[in-house]
């Protein structure tokens, strides 16, 4: 697993799902704007939380949670990143 890690293969595979993942939230975001519909980008439809918890995009109470949640999720991968780069 470690060989794997190291390789160029597993650096292209991030990029590449950074790159996508970029993308579709720019997409959504657009959309969003021409829709004049702000819900279409709430974090819990965007990872299909819908999926499990049917209702839990809807409502304003889920727009604020939606934002809360990624602010939280920025700063647990900004922590993580940083604790990891003062490691080295």
């Amino acid at each position: 697993m470690q060989k794997f890690k190291n390789s160029k293969l597993w650096k292209y595979l991030r990029a590449f799902i950074l790159f996508s993942a970029i993308t579709h939230l720019f997409f959504l975001f657009i959309y969003s704007i021409f829709k004049k519909d702000i819900s279409l980008i709430n974090f819990f439809d965007i990872v299909d939380l819908d999926l499990f918890f049917p209702e839990i995009s809807k409502g304003t109470l889920s727009q604020i949670l939606s934002f809360i949640t990624i602010i939280v999720v920025f700063f647990v991968i900004h922590i993580f990143f940083s604790y990891k780069k003062s490691c080295k």
